[in-house]
Order: structure tokens, then sequence, then C-alpha cells
């Protein structure tokens, strides 16, 4: 399921979703979502504050702000609203997502965003497939070894860069979201100074090169077959 969100900045004031994985069933000034997902529970809040309050206020009180860490939690999300568009354009709240202008990969209007937890929404890497796996399906289970691919289309700011650097983030949940697990991809290369976790580097080499031609025309204005006075040179300059 595709994330339909609307950008807005952070001086609007709006109501905003926390959820919290110890369980709770009730919380001072919000309204609870019914059910669990996964031993989450969602509340959405009474009062309407900036994004920075909102995150600032979720996480003191031991929750964050939404987070969809699957297809299937976006859509026990879509089922508690159905009218998920209205939710979000006339009705708008704040959820666990930012646009970081300090981001790699950070661009107008779809690059640079995060979930409050550093996950990105998605990154440059988005069109992947299962390639290989054990057990033929594309989900990751006790000893499971299953490998992707993922392509990326260079761009001219990434050339004029010089690099591209990227790494990828898993996190596997528990039954109870209570024991969950992370790692970062490590570029395999350890002679290099780094043996943990570092990020894939891609380096460009430019060549500049240029070439220009020039080819002339001239008019004979007397007609004598001459390349005379008063004869007009046409210069055609080609880069």
């Amino acid at each position: 399921n595709n994330i339909r969100t609307a950008d807005r900045t952070n001086t609007g004031s709006y109501k905003y979703i926390v959820e919290f994985d110890d369980g709770r069933t009730s919380q001072t000034g919000f309204i609870r979502l019914n059910g669990t997902f996964e031993g989450h529970t969602y509340f959405v809040s009474s009062a309407d504050v900036t994004w920075d309050i909102a995150k600032s206020t979720a996480e003191s009180l031991g929750g964050n702000l939404l987070i969809v860490d699957s297809s299937q939690e976006w859509g026990w999300i879509r089922n508690q609203e159905p009218d998920w568009d209205d939710f979000i354009s006339s009705n708008p709240h704040w959820i666990g997502l930012f646009q970081d202008p300090n981001a790699y990969d950070f661009s107008e209007p779809q690059g640079g965003w995060r979930w409050v937890n550093g996950v990105p929404l998605q990154g440059p890497l988005t069109t992947y497939t299962v390639t290989n796996t054990i057990d033929t399906d594309n989900v990751i289970g006790v000893d499971n070894i299953d490998r992707y691919t993922a392509k990326y289309l260079i761009t001219q700011s990434d050339f004029d860069s010089g690099s591209i650097s990227n790494v990828v983030s898993l996190t596997g949940s528990s039954p109870s979201r209570s024991n969950d697990t992370y790692d970062v991809s490590d570029d395999g290369i350890d002679n290099d100074g780094n043996t943990t976790d570092d990020p894939t580097q891609t380096l460009f080499s430019a060549t500049p090169l240029m070439e220009v031609t020039k080819v002339a025309t001239i008019t004979d204005l007397n007609g004598n077959g001459v390349n005379d006075l008063n004869d007009i040179i046409e210069y055609s300059i080609y880069i």
C-alpha cells in the first residue's frame, strides 16, 4: 500500500497521532483508536499543536508520533480512518514523518523524508526485486538468507558531487514489539580502515571534454564565381 500524506509547514497547528508499545489503553488528553496492532496502541490528540511540540509531547509520554513500519500496519491504520483522504486534506493530523534538509537525498518535494526513528520513507533505491530466496517467498524467516537487487539512476547532481554514498537499514519486529532488532548494512570492504557498518560509496571521475567546429559559407553577391570584395562570409559555429 502507498502512503498518501500532505506536506505541511511546521508553523501550522494540528492534532497528532501517537503510538505506544506498552499496551496502555488510555492517555489523558487523547482519544484512543480502537484495537491494537502488534502490541501497539494508537491515540489522537485533543489539542492542536505544531509538529515540533507534537513530537516532543509524544516522546515525553513514552511513545512516538505514528511510524508506519509495514503495509500491514498501514492497512490497520486505514481501517481506523477509512476516509483517509479527507483525514489528511481537510482535517490533517501530524505523524512521525519529516523532511530533513541535511539528508544526502534531500530535494524538493520528495527527497530527504525520514520517520522520527531515522528510517527513510523511501530512499533512491526504490526499484528492487527479490532475486533469490531459500524458500521462494519474500518473507525473511528464521535462518533465511534472501538476496535483493536494486537499481538507481545516476543524476547530474550525483555526478557533479563526485560520489554516491548510501546504506540500508533493517528492522526486525518482535511479536510484541518489545524486543526489536536493528542493523545497518556494511560494504564488505574492511581494508579501508572501516570494518563495521560503513556506507557503500561509488566514486565518479569526470573527464572534461569540449569540441568546437566552425563552418564557413560564402555568399557571392556579384555572381562572378570568385571570393572577392563585398562578398559575405557566414560562419556557423557548433559546440
